[in-house]
Protein backbone atom coordinates (compact mmCIF):
# COMPACT_ATOMS: atom_id res chain seq x y z
CA UNK A 1 0.00 0.00 0.00
CA UNK A 2 1.21 3.39 -0.76
CA UNK A 3 2.24 5.51 1.98
CA UNK A 4 1.91 9.21 1.00
CA UNK A 5 3.97 12.14 2.92
CA UNK A 6 1.15 14.23 4.68
CA UNK A 7 2.42 17.39 2.93
CA UNK A 8 1.89 15.62 -0.34
CA UNK A 9 -1.52 14.14 0.33
CA UNK A 10 -3.04 17.64 1.25
CA UNK A 11 -1.57 19.25 -1.64
CA UNK A 12 -3.62 16.90 -3.88
CA UNK A 13 -6.57 17.24 -2.11
CA UNK A 14 -6.24 21.25 -2.09
CA UNK A 15 -5.83 20.77 -5.99
CA UNK A 16 -8.78 18.20 -6.58
CA UNK A 17 -11.19 20.72 -4.87
CA UNK A 18 -10.15 23.42 -7.00
CA UNK A 19 -7.83 25.13 -4.38
CA UNK A 20 -4.42 27.03 -5.26
CA UNK A 21 -1.10 26.37 -3.66
CA UNK A 22 1.25 28.47 -2.38
CA UNK A 23 4.70 29.27 -2.96
CA UNK A 24 5.82 26.91 0.01
CA UNK A 25 3.50 24.47 -0.82
CA UNK A 26 4.40 23.51 -4.12
CA UNK A 27 7.71 21.97 -2.83
CA UNK A 28 6.17 19.25 -1.34
CA UNK A 29 5.40 18.52 -5.61
CA UNK A 30 9.32 18.30 -6.11
CA UNK A 31 11.17 15.29 -6.23
CA UNK A 32 8.80 12.90 -5.91
CA UNK A 33 9.20 9.13 -4.67
CA UNK A 34 7.97 6.91 -7.72
CA UNK A 35 4.73 6.05 -5.86
CA UNK A 36 4.05 9.53 -5.21
CA UNK A 37 4.20 10.01 -9.42
CA UNK A 38 2.17 6.49 -9.94
CA UNK A 39 -0.21 8.02 -7.29
CA UNK A 40 -0.20 11.44 -8.94
CA UNK A 41 -0.54 9.79 -12.20
CA UNK A 42 -3.89 8.21 -11.47
CA UNK A 43 -5.44 11.26 -9.50
CA UNK A 44 -4.01 13.54 -12.37
CA UNK A 45 -7.32 14.60 -14.52
CA UNK A 46 -9.54 14.59 -11.39
CA UNK A 47 -7.95 18.41 -10.94
CA UNK A 48 -9.89 20.89 -12.96
CA UNK A 49 -8.61 21.99 -15.63
CA UNK A 50 -8.41 25.39 -14.97
CA UNK A 51 -6.24 24.27 -11.69
CA UNK A 52 -4.25 22.01 -13.88
CA UNK A 53 -3.24 24.66 -16.22
CA UNK A 54 -2.58 27.69 -13.48
CA UNK A 55 -0.26 24.95 -11.55
CA UNK A 56 2.31 23.90 -14.26
CA UNK A 57 2.37 27.21 -15.26
CA UNK A 58 3.45 28.15 -12.15
CA UNK A 59 5.53 25.44 -11.53
CA UNK A 60 6.88 25.76 -14.81
CA UNK A 61 8.29 29.76 -13.89
CA UNK A 62 9.89 28.33 -10.48
CA UNK A 63 11.51 25.91 -12.72
CA UNK A 64 13.52 28.68 -15.09
CA UNK A 65 13.79 30.82 -12.05
CA UNK A 66 15.36 28.33 -9.28
CA UNK A 67 17.67 25.87 -10.22
CA UNK A 68 17.06 23.75 -6.83
CA UNK A 69 13.82 23.17 -8.56
CA UNK A 70 13.39 19.79 -9.55
CA UNK A 71 9.52 19.05 -10.66
CA UNK A 72 10.92 16.70 -13.42
CA UNK A 73 8.32 13.69 -11.99
CA UNK A 74 5.49 16.29 -11.53
CA UNK A 75 6.74 17.16 -15.46
CA UNK A 76 6.27 13.39 -16.66
CA UNK A 77 3.14 13.47 -15.48
CA UNK A 78 1.92 16.78 -16.88
CA UNK A 79 3.06 15.96 -20.10
CA UNK A 80 0.49 12.99 -21.07
CA UNK A 81 -2.26 15.69 -20.10
CA UNK A 82 -5.39 15.92 -22.25
CA UNK A 83 -5.10 19.64 -22.25
CA UNK A 84 -2.10 21.01 -24.69
CA UNK A 85 -1.75 24.05 -22.54
CA UNK A 86 -1.09 21.95 -19.64
CA UNK A 87 1.44 19.55 -21.64
CA UNK A 88 3.07 23.03 -23.30
CA UNK A 89 4.10 24.00 -19.63
CA UNK A 90 5.32 20.31 -18.67
CA UNK A 91 7.91 20.68 -21.75
CA UNK A 92 9.45 23.74 -20.15
CA UNK A 93 9.62 21.69 -16.31
CA UNK A 94 11.29 18.84 -18.54
CA UNK A 95 13.26 21.32 -20.89
CA UNK A 96 15.04 22.29 -17.24
CA UNK A 97 15.82 18.84 -15.88
CA UNK A 98 18.71 16.91 -16.45
CA UNK A 99 17.28 13.46 -15.78
CA UNK A 100 17.64 11.22 -18.71
CA UNK A 101 13.99 10.12 -18.42
CA UNK A 102 13.12 13.59 -19.49
CA UNK A 103 14.32 13.95 -22.69
CA UNK A 104 12.66 10.22 -23.41
CA UNK A 105 9.63 12.31 -22.12
CA UNK A 106 10.67 14.89 -24.77
CA UNK A 107 11.17 12.96 -27.04
CA UNK A 108 8.09 10.96 -27.63
CA UNK A 109 6.41 14.37 -27.40
CA UNK A 110 8.26 15.60 -30.63
CA UNK A 111 7.09 12.47 -32.20
CA UNK A 112 3.83 11.91 -31.29
CA UNK A 113 1.99 14.53 -29.78
CA UNK A 114 -0.87 15.95 -31.60
CA UNK A 115 -0.60 19.44 -30.75
CA UNK A 116 1.96 21.61 -33.23
CA UNK A 117 2.51 23.70 -30.75
CA UNK A 118 3.61 21.30 -27.89
CA UNK A 119 6.02 19.26 -30.97
CA UNK A 120 7.27 22.82 -32.02
CA UNK A 121 8.49 22.93 -27.83
CA UNK A 122 9.88 19.80 -27.70
CA UNK A 123 12.12 20.10 -30.62
CA UNK A 124 13.37 23.16 -29.32
CA UNK A 125 13.83 21.82 -25.62
CA UNK A 126 16.26 18.94 -27.22
CA UNK A 127 18.87 21.12 -27.97
CA UNK A 128 21.08 20.87 -25.29
CA UNK A 129 20.25 17.04 -25.26
CA UNK A 130 21.39 16.53 -29.05
CA UNK A 131 24.71 18.50 -28.05
CA UNK A 132 25.38 16.00 -25.56
CA UNK A 133 24.55 12.94 -27.60
CA UNK A 134 26.99 14.23 -30.06
CA UNK A 135 29.36 14.69 -27.79
CA UNK A 136 29.07 10.79 -26.53
CA UNK A 137 27.55 12.48 -23.05
CA UNK A 138 24.25 9.57 -22.95
CA UNK A 139 23.74 5.95 -23.94
CA UNK A 140 24.74 5.64 -27.27
CA UNK A 141 20.69 4.39 -28.18
CA UNK A 142 19.11 6.90 -26.58
CA UNK A 143 21.41 9.30 -28.63
CA UNK A 144 20.73 7.80 -31.54
CA UNK A 145 17.00 8.29 -30.98
CA UNK A 146 16.89 11.96 -29.98
CA UNK A 147 19.09 13.28 -32.74
CA UNK A 148 17.08 10.60 -35.53
CA UNK A 149 13.94 12.34 -33.87
CA UNK A 150 14.97 15.90 -34.73
CA UNK A 151 16.70 14.75 -38.00
CA UNK A 152 12.83 13.36 -38.55
CA UNK A 153 11.27 16.45 -37.32
CA UNK A 154 13.28 18.63 -39.41
CA UNK A 155 12.85 16.99 -42.89
CA UNK A 156 9.48 15.72 -42.47
CA UNK A 157 7.83 17.84 -45.06
CA UNK A 158 4.23 16.55 -43.29
CA UNK A 159 5.48 18.72 -40.39
CA UNK A 160 4.29 22.25 -39.54
CA UNK A 161 7.16 24.85 -40.50
CA UNK A 162 7.28 25.51 -36.61
CA UNK A 163 8.22 22.16 -36.08
CA UNK A 164 11.08 21.94 -38.89
CA UNK A 165 12.50 24.78 -38.03
CA UNK A 166 12.96 24.18 -34.39
CA UNK A 167 14.09 20.67 -35.10
CA UNK A 168 16.85 22.27 -37.30
CA UNK A 169 18.26 24.83 -35.01
CA UNK A 170 17.83 22.44 -32.13
CA UNK A 171 20.04 19.49 -34.16
CA UNK A 172 22.21 22.25 -35.91
CA UNK A 173 25.22 21.86 -33.73
CA UNK A 174 25.47 17.89 -34.37
CA UNK A 175 28.84 17.02 -36.47
CA UNK A 176 27.04 14.96 -38.70
CA UNK A 177 27.46 15.01 -42.42
CA UNK A 178 23.81 15.59 -43.34
CA UNK A 179 23.65 18.48 -41.00
CA UNK A 180 25.53 21.34 -43.25
CA UNK A 181 23.33 20.39 -46.49
CA UNK A 182 19.92 20.39 -44.32
CA UNK A 183 20.78 23.97 -43.18
CA UNK A 184 21.24 24.85 -46.69
CA UNK A 185 18.26 23.20 -48.16
CA UNK A 186 15.74 25.35 -45.56
CA UNK A 187 18.12 28.76 -46.93
CA UNK A 188 16.78 28.49 -50.00
CA UNK A 189 13.06 27.53 -48.70
CA UNK A 190 10.50 29.24 -50.30
CA UNK A 191 8.96 29.51 -46.45
CA UNK A 192 10.45 32.29 -44.85
CA UNK A 193 10.12 31.13 -41.35
CA UNK A 194 12.42 27.78 -42.37
CA UNK A 195 15.07 30.66 -43.96
CA UNK A 196 14.71 32.66 -40.59
CA UNK A 197 15.27 28.73 -39.21
CA UNK A 198 18.86 28.39 -41.50
CA UNK A 199 20.18 31.73 -40.06
CA UNK A 200 19.72 30.72 -36.88
CA UNK A 201 21.28 27.67 -37.47
CA UNK A 202 23.79 28.69 -38.61
CA UNK A 203 25.21 30.19 -35.37
CA UNK A 204 24.38 26.49 -33.25
CA UNK A 205 26.47 24.90 -36.42
CA UNK A 206 29.76 26.74 -34.69
CA UNK A 207 30.94 27.00 -37.94
CA UNK A 208 32.88 29.73 -39.94
CA UNK A 209 31.83 28.78 -43.82
CA UNK A 210 28.63 30.50 -43.00
CA UNK A 211 29.80 33.87 -42.41
CA UNK A 212 28.84 34.95 -46.25
CA UNK A 213 25.80 33.94 -45.21
CA UNK A 214 25.43 35.81 -42.08
CA UNK A 215 26.95 39.00 -44.00
CA UNK A 216 24.28 38.92 -46.34
CA UNK A 217 21.30 38.66 -43.95
CA UNK A 218 23.25 41.25 -41.40
CA UNK A 219 22.23 43.81 -44.32
CA UNK A 220 18.98 42.03 -44.94
CA UNK A 221 15.52 44.85 -44.84
CA UNK A 222 13.90 42.18 -42.91
CA UNK A 223 14.45 43.05 -38.86
CA UNK A 224 13.57 39.53 -38.04
CA UNK A 225 16.83 38.27 -40.18
CA UNK A 226 18.84 40.85 -39.36
CA UNK A 227 18.16 39.70 -35.38
CA UNK A 228 18.82 36.43 -36.01
CA UNK A 229 22.17 37.03 -38.11
CA UNK A 230 23.67 39.27 -35.48
CA UNK A 231 22.80 36.44 -33.18
CA UNK A 232 24.35 33.73 -34.76
CA UNK A 233 27.61 35.95 -35.30
CA UNK A 234 27.97 37.21 -31.71
CA UNK A 235 27.15 33.10 -31.13
CA UNK A 236 30.37 32.17 -34.07
CA UNK A 237 32.31 34.78 -32.14
CA UNK A 238 34.36 35.79 -34.98
CA UNK A 239 37.17 38.69 -34.70
CA UNK A 240 36.46 39.90 -38.75
CA UNK A 241 32.89 39.97 -38.00
CA UNK A 242 33.28 43.00 -35.30
CA UNK A 243 32.71 45.88 -38.56
CA UNK A 244 29.50 44.87 -39.84
CA UNK A 245 28.05 43.78 -36.42
CA UNK A 246 28.66 46.51 -35.01
CA UNK A 247 27.15 48.94 -38.03
CA UNK A 248 23.75 47.53 -36.39
CA UNK A 249 24.23 49.62 -33.36
CA UNK A 250 22.49 51.88 -35.57
CA UNK A 251 19.83 49.35 -36.35
CA UNK A 252 15.99 51.22 -36.06
CA UNK A 253 14.64 48.21 -34.65
CA UNK A 254 15.37 47.86 -30.68
CA UNK A 255 15.28 43.96 -30.82
CA UNK A 256 17.92 44.03 -33.04
CA UNK A 257 20.40 46.64 -31.42
CA UNK A 258 19.86 44.75 -27.91
CA UNK A 259 21.02 41.40 -29.82
CA UNK A 260 24.18 43.54 -31.59
CA UNK A 261 25.30 44.61 -27.62
CA UNK A 262 25.32 41.09 -27.12
CA UNK A 263 27.44 39.94 -29.74
CA UNK A 264 30.00 42.31 -29.46
CA UNK A 265 30.57 41.58 -25.98
CA UNK A 266 30.46 37.43 -27.57
CA UNK A 267 33.29 38.90 -30.42
CA UNK A 268 35.30 40.91 -27.75
CA UNK A 269 38.63 42.58 -28.57
CA UNK A 270 39.44 46.52 -28.77
CA UNK A 271 37.28 47.21 -31.60
CA UNK A 272 34.13 45.58 -30.08
CA UNK A 273 34.93 47.66 -26.91
CA UNK A 274 35.52 50.84 -29.27
CA UNK A 275 31.69 50.33 -30.63
CA UNK A 276 30.39 49.46 -27.42
CA UNK A 277 32.16 52.73 -25.55
CA UNK A 278 31.11 54.86 -28.12
CA UNK A 279 27.61 53.98 -28.15
CA UNK A 280 27.44 53.86 -24.17
CA UNK A 281 27.98 57.48 -24.35
CA UNK A 282 24.87 58.15 -25.63
CA UNK A 283 22.47 54.99 -25.03
CA UNK A 284 18.98 55.27 -23.91
CA UNK A 285 18.76 53.96 -20.43
CA UNK A 286 17.29 50.92 -21.09
CA UNK A 287 20.56 49.82 -22.98
CA UNK A 288 22.91 50.74 -19.88
CA UNK A 289 22.90 47.64 -18.26
CA UNK A 290 23.41 44.83 -21.58
CA UNK A 291 26.31 47.60 -22.81
CA UNK A 292 27.98 47.31 -19.51
CA UNK A 293 27.60 43.76 -19.13
CA UNK A 294 28.81 43.53 -23.08
CA UNK A 295 31.88 45.71 -21.88
CA UNK A 296 32.49 42.87 -18.88
CA UNK A 297 32.72 40.17 -21.35
CA UNK A 298 34.75 42.18 -24.33
CA UNK A 299 37.40 43.32 -22.20
CA UNK A 300 37.84 39.59 -21.38
CA UNK A 301 40.50 37.71 -22.84
CA UNK A 302 39.68 34.30 -21.58
CA UNK A 303 36.21 35.09 -23.58
CA UNK A 304 37.13 37.55 -26.40
CA UNK A 305 37.52 36.32 -30.12
CA UNK A 306 39.84 38.75 -30.11
CA UNK A 307 42.41 36.83 -28.09
CA UNK A 308 41.85 33.54 -30.61
CA UNK A 309 45.24 31.89 -31.84
CA UNK A 310 44.94 28.93 -34.11
CA UNK A 311 42.90 27.18 -31.62
CA UNK A 312 40.10 29.31 -31.56
CA UNK A 313 37.87 26.89 -32.02
CA UNK A 314 38.11 25.48 -28.31
CA UNK A 315 38.24 29.34 -27.34
CA UNK A 316 35.06 30.33 -28.93
CA UNK A 317 33.69 26.32 -27.25
CA UNK A 318 34.96 28.16 -23.68
CA UNK A 319 32.86 31.19 -23.89
CA UNK A 320 29.66 29.31 -25.09
CA UNK A 321 29.83 27.18 -22.26
CA UNK A 322 30.79 30.81 -20.09
CA UNK A 323 27.48 32.04 -21.69
CA UNK A 324 25.22 28.95 -21.02
CA UNK A 325 26.47 29.14 -17.19
CA UNK A 326 25.64 32.76 -17.44
CA UNK A 327 22.51 32.48 -19.17
CA UNK A 328 21.78 30.04 -16.53
CA UNK A 329 22.90 31.86 -13.65
CA UNK A 330 21.07 34.93 -14.43
CA UNK A 331 18.45 34.96 -11.80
Amino acid sequence: MTTLAPEFSSCLDTLKHGGSLDGASLEALMDLRRDEQEFLASEWQAIPAGIRIDLMDRVAERTATDVTADFTALGAVAIADEQAQVRRFAIEVLAESMEWRAADKLVRALREDADGLVRTAAAASLEDWAIQADAGLLDPEQAEEIILALRNAATGLDNPAEVRAAALVSVAGVSQEWVEPLISDFYYDEERLLRLAAVAAMGSSGLESWLDFLDEQLQSDDAEFRLAAVTSVGELGIPSTVEAVGALLEDEDDDVVAATIAALGEIGGPVAVDFLEGFLEDADPEYIDAIESALEYARDPAFSGYFEDDDGAEERGRRADHRRFAEENDE
